[in-house]
């Protein structure tokens, strides 16, 4: 079963538990594999619709 990618606040809350992990881990574990531009932009659009 594939895991699904994670947005809004669930996305920067798990980006930031896993951020000393590095962003390859981080984006794994937020669902993005190892797509990390699609994580980064992602987890920008979250940050400005939640700032």
């Amino acid at each position: 079963m594939a895991k699904s990618t994670l947005t809004g606040t669930e996305l920067i809350d798990c980006a930031k538990a896993n951020a000393v992990l590095g962003v390859t881990v981080a984006a794994c574990n937020c669902g993005y594999e190892e797509d990390i531009d699609r994580f980064l932009e992602a987890l920008k659009n979250a940050a400005r619709k939640w700032a």
